[in-house]
C-alpha cells in the first residue's frame, strides 16, 4: 500500500508541488492543518495535487486496514459500515453531515415554503417574495426579508465549507440563486424562442468577459447558444446556473466557473423560473443545498478527483488479489450512488415516464404501508436498548413532540442537524418502500398518499424523537471526562472512531435548550463523528434506504437509460427488505460473539414478531375481515400465524400483499413475476385492450366493462382510511355490468375462510358493514390446513 509519504512524493515527481511544500506538510502532525495553513497562497493546480496526495493516501490506509478486506474498507468509505470495524468517516454520511449544516441555517425559511395540504400547496407569495428579498428589492414583510438574508449568509458558508474541502469557488456577489433548468420545457421551445425570452430577462450589466468588461453582442449570443446546448443535452449540473463553455471535469471547479446568465431583477429571475424552470422555488433551494453536500462530502473523502481516488483504490486492490469482479461490480455501483451517477442519461423523457407510472402504482399498492410500519417501534427498542438510550423516554418525548409543538420541534431538530434530509419535497422516509421522485403530479401524488396515510408523519416523528434523545444523552454527559463515561457509550464511540480528544472539543460546546432540554449541537466544529454516530443509528432506528439499498435497487445504472429503467422497474417495492438486511442483519452477523448474536437476533425476532402480528390484524380490519384466528392446537399460537407475522414484521410483507391480496391474484404472466407491479400493468393493460379487441372482431363476447372497472379499482390510488369505502363503490359498480359479481365476490369469502378461517365485518359487493369488527376472533383456533 502507497504510504503517506508516497503519493507526496509522487506529486512533486509530477511536479504538481515543490519539494519546499512537501516537506511541510510531511512534518506536520495533520496533514489536512497543513493544507490549509501551506496551501493558501498556492496556486489552484498545486493546491488541489496535494489534496489529492493526501485524499488518495487516507483512502487506502482506510480500505486496506478494514479487518475484513478491501471490499469492506471501499464500501465503508462510501457509505455506512455494517461491521462497524473500521469507525471512519464515509461519503454517505458526510453528505448528511453538510446536508444538516446548510439545513441548520435555514430551518425557518424551509417551514414557511414548504408544501402543505398533503404536499399539494405552498404559499407561492411567499416564495415569490423571498426571491424579491435575495435581489435586494423591498419586501413589507420583515421575516421574509430576514429569510433573504439569511439565505445570501448560508449560500457564501456553503461556499466556504465546499473550499475547505478543496474546492475553488470564488466569492461572487452577483450569484444570488441556482437554477433549475427544465430540459423538456427548453428542448422544446427551440433556441430562438427560448433566446429571445432570456434576453429580455438578462442583466447585461452583470456579464462580464475575461477582461471584465460588457459582453458584446457577438460574445452574448455564442455564450447563449453554448448555454441552450448544455441545458438541453444535459451538460450541466441541473441545479447549478449557466456557466460558459470552459468546463471542468474536476469537482473540486465544478461550481467555479465563471456564472454566464444573470437576471437584472427578481421578477426576471421568477419569470424564467415558471417558463422553464424545473420543480418549484422551494424545491430549487433545498435541491440546492443538498447538492452542495454531496460535492462538499466528496471533496472532503475522496479529493478533488473523487474517480482517480477510486480508481486508484480499486486498482491497487486488484493488484493484491483482494478484489474479485463481483465485488468489483458492487463496489462500482455504490460509487455511481454515493457521487451521484445513477441520477444521469440521455433518455430523460423515458425515465420520467417510467418513474410517473411507479409513482402511482406506490399511490395505489401502498395505501396501508403505515399499518406495515408498526415493526418500526421493533427496530427503535432494539437500537435503543444496542445503544443504552431508554426506550420508554424516546417514545414519551416522541407523543411530546407531535402536539402543538411539531412545527417549532421540526425546526429546532433541523437547527441541530438532524433532520435535513425530511424537508425535500419528496423526503426519505416518504420512500422507504418504493422510490418517490420527480417533481410533476405523479410525484405528489404519492406523497400525497404517505403523507395522508401517517407513513411520513409517523417516519419523521421516530427519526426526530430518536435523534433528539440521542442528543440529550450525549449532553447529559459533557461534563464527564472520556475515561469516566458509561462503558456502553465508549464501545458506540470506537464502533465511530471517536477519541478522547474528539469527546473533548465536542463537549466544550455551547449547548442547546429546547423546552427547558438541554441538546448537543451537530452541527458545531467537532460535531462530525458525533452526527455520524446518530444519524447512522437513526437509520436503524427507522430503517429507510441507505445508499448501499439504493446502489441494489438502481444497479448502479442510469436513471435515463433502458436498463436502468428495467431494473428500477423490477426492484420496485423491495427496497425495505434489503434495508432490514443491509441494517440489522448485518449488525447480528458481525456481533463480537455468539452469545450477543443470539441475543440480539432473539429480542429482534421477538419484538418483530409481535408487531408484525399487530400489523397483520390491523391491515385485516383496514380490509374488511375480522381479525385472523392466531390460536393452534392445544391452546397454543399457530405456528402458521406466527410464520406470517414474521414475514411481516420482518419487512417482506409488501411484496407479499403484492402477490397474494384478495383482489390482486397475480401470476398472471411472465411480466408481473418479474416486473412486479408495472408487469402487473402492462398484463393488465393487455387483456384490457387487446384482448378485448381480439375477441370484439373475432365476434365474441367481450368483456371490456367488467374488466375496466376491476382495472379502474385496481390502480386508483386510495387511502387506508376510505379504501373500504372506494371497494364499495367499485364493487357496485362491478355489479352493474357484471353479472357474475356476486358469484366471485362468495368466492373470495370462501378462499379466506378456508385458509385463515376469517369471515368479513364488510362484506365486498356490500355498500355499508352489517356489524362492527369482532376482535374477539383472533383468540379462536385456526383451520387446519
Amino acid at each position: 500500500m502507497p504510504s503517506f509519504a508516497e503519493c507526496i512524493n509522487k506529486a512533486v515527481q509530477n511536479k504538481s508541488i515543490t519539494r519546499e511544500l512537501a516537506d511541510e506538510i510531511l512534518a506536520s502532525d495533520d496533514p489536512q492543518d497543513a493544507i490549509d495553513d501551506l496551501l493558501a497562497d498556492a496556486s489552484r493546480q498545486k493546491r488541489e495535487a496535494a489534496i489529492q496526495a493526501v485524499r488518495i493516501s487516507q483512502t487506502m490506509e482506510d480500505v486496506f486496514s478494514h479487518p475484513d478486506g478491501a471490499y469492506a474498507g471501499i464500501r465503508a468509505v462510501l457509505g455506512q459500515d455494517p461491521t462497524g470495524h473500521l469507525g471512519t468517516t464515509n461519503v454517505e454520511q458526510l453528505t448528511k453531515f453538510y446536508q444538516g449544516r446548510n439545513t441548520s441555517r435555514l430551518a425557518e425559511l424551509y417551514s414557511r415554503l414548504r408544501t402543505r395540504t398533503l404536499g399539494f400547496t405552498q404559499d407561492e407569495e411567499a416564495a415569490e417574495n423571498f426571491i424579491k428579498a435575495v435581489f435586494s428589492e423591498s419586501v413589507e414583510e420583515a421575516d421574509i426579508q430576514r429569510f433573504g438574508k439569511e439565505w445570501l449568509e448560508a449560500v457564501e458558508e456553503v461556499r466556504k465549507d465546499f473550499n475547505r474541502q478543496g474546492g475553488s469557488i470564488a466569492k461572487n456577489e452577483n450569484f444570488l440563486l441556482p437554477q433549475n433548468h427544465d430540459l423538456q420545457k427548453v428542448k422544446k421551445a427551440g433556441y430562438e424562442n427560448w433566446r429571445n425570452f432570456v434576453m429580455t430577462k438578462l442583466g447585461r450589466s452583470k456579464m462580464l468577459n475575461d477582461a471584465g468588461k460588457p459582453l458584446s453582442d457577438e460574445e452574448l449570443e455564442q455564450g447563449l447558444e453554448h448555454s441552450y446546448q448544455s441545458i438541453i443535452t444535459g451538460g450541466l449540473n441541473k441545479l447549478n446556473p449557466i456557466q460558459a463553455p470552459s468546463l471542468r471535469k474536476k469537482l473540486s471547479r465544478r461550481h467555479s466557473e465563471r456564472r454566464f446568465m444573470y437576471f437584472k431583477d427578481a421578477q426576471s429571475w421568477i419569470d424564467y423560473q415558471n417558463k422553464f424552470g424545473r420543480g418549484s422555488i422551494y424545491s430549487t433551494l433545498t435541491d440546492y443545498m443538498e447538492n452542495m453536500a454531496n460535492d462538499t462530502a466528496l471533496l472532503a473523502r475522496l479529493g478533488p478527483n473523487p474517480k482517480a481516488t477510486y480508481d486508484a483504490v480499486i486498482s491497487q486492490a486488484q493488484l493484491r488479489d483482494q478484489l474479485n469482479q463481483t465485488q468489483k461490480v458492487r463496489a462500482d455501483s455504490l460509487f455511481k450512488t454515493v457521487t451521484g451517477q445513477i441520477n444521469r442519461g440521455d433518455l430523460t423523457i423515458v425515465a420520467d415516464g417510467m418513474q410517473m407510472v411507479r409513482n402511482v402504482l406506490t399511490a395505489a399498492f401502498l395505501p396501508a404501508a403505515w399499518l406495515s410500519a408498526f415493526a418500526d417501534v421493533s427496530y427503535m427498542s432494539k437500537t435503543a436498548d444496542y445503544n443504552n438510550i431508554p426506550f420508554l423516554k424516546i417514545m414519551r418525548r416522541n407523543l411530546q413532540l407531535t402536539g402543538p409543538n411539531r412545527e417549532k420541534s421540526y425546526i429546532f431538530a433541523t437547527r441541530m442537524g438532524l433532520m435535513a434530509d425530511n424537508w425535500n419535497e419528496i423526503s426519505t422516509s416518504a420512500s422507504r418502500f418504493g422510490e418517490i421522485t420527480g417533481v410533476g403530479f405523479s410525484a405528489k401524488i404519492a406523497q400525497g398518499v404517505m403523507r395522508a396515510s401517517f407513513l411520513s408523519p409517523w417516519t419523521n416523528a421516530l427519526q426526530k424523537s430518536f435523534g433528539m434523545e440521542f442528543s440529550a444523552m450525549l449532553a447529559d454527559n459533557v461534563n464527564v471526562k472520556f475515561a469516566d463515561l458509561d462503558e456502553s457509550m465508549l464501545t458506540g464511540f470506537k464502533r465511530y472512531g471517536i477519541t478522547e480528544k474528539d469527546w473533548d472539543l465536542f463537549r466544550s460546546q455551547e449547548l442547546l435548550d429546547f423546552d427547558g432540554a438541554k441538546f448537543a449541537d451537530l452541527t458545531k466544529e467537532g460535531g462530525l463523528k458525533f452526527h455520524q454516530m446518530i444519524m447512522t443509528e437513526r437509520d436503524y432506528a427507522t430503517p429507510v434506504p441507505t445508499a448501499r439499498v439504493r446502489s441494489i435497487t438502481s444497479g448502479g445504472m442510469e436513471r435515463g437509460s433502458i436498463s436502468g429503467q428495467a431494473w428500477r422497474t423490477a426492484m420496485m417495492l423491495k427496497s425495505f427488505p434489503f434495508t432490514i438486511a443491509a441494517t440489522h442483519f448485518y449488525r447480528i452477523f458481525y456481533e463480537a460473539s455468539m452469545g450477543s448474536r443470539i441475543k440480539y437476533a432473539g429480542a429482534l425476532l421477538a419484538t418483530t414478531t409481535v408487531m408484525g402480528a399487530v400489523s397483520l390484524q390491523m391491515k385485516d380490519i383496514a380490509a374488511g375481515r375480522n381479525p385472523r384466528p392466531m390460536m393452534g392446537e392445544n391452546g397454543l399460537p399457530d405456528p402458521k400465524f406466527i410464520l406470517a407475522a414474521l414475514v411481516q414484521g420482518g419487512g417482506l410483507s409488501l411484496p407479499a400483499d403484492f402477490l397474494y391480496a384478495d383482489s390482486n391474484r397475480y401470476g398472471s404472466g411472465p411480466a408481473s413475476t418479474v416486473f412486479g407491479p408495472t408487469g402487473q400493468l402492462y398484463n393488465d393493460l393487455d387483456k384490457l385492450l387487446k384482448g378485448n379487441v381480439q375477441e370484439f372482431l373475432a365476434g365474441e363476447e367481450t368483456d371490456f366493462g367488467r374488466e375496466a372497472v376491476r382495472f379502474a379499482k385496481r390502480y386508483t390510488p386510495s387511502l387506508w382510511q376510505i379504501d373500504l369505502l372506494r371497494d364499495s363503490m367499485f364493487d357496485e359498480l362491478e355489479k352493474m355490468v357484471d353479472p357474475s359479481a356476486e358469484k366471485r365476490f362468495s368466492r373470495i369469502m370462501r378462499s379466506r375462510e378456508r385458509d385463515y378461517g376469517q369471515d368479513y365485518w364488510w362484506e365486498p359487493g356490500k355498500m355499508a358493514p352489517e356489524e362492527a369488527p369482532q376482535l374477539g376472533t383472533m383468540l379462536e383456533e385456526s383451520p387446519k390446513r
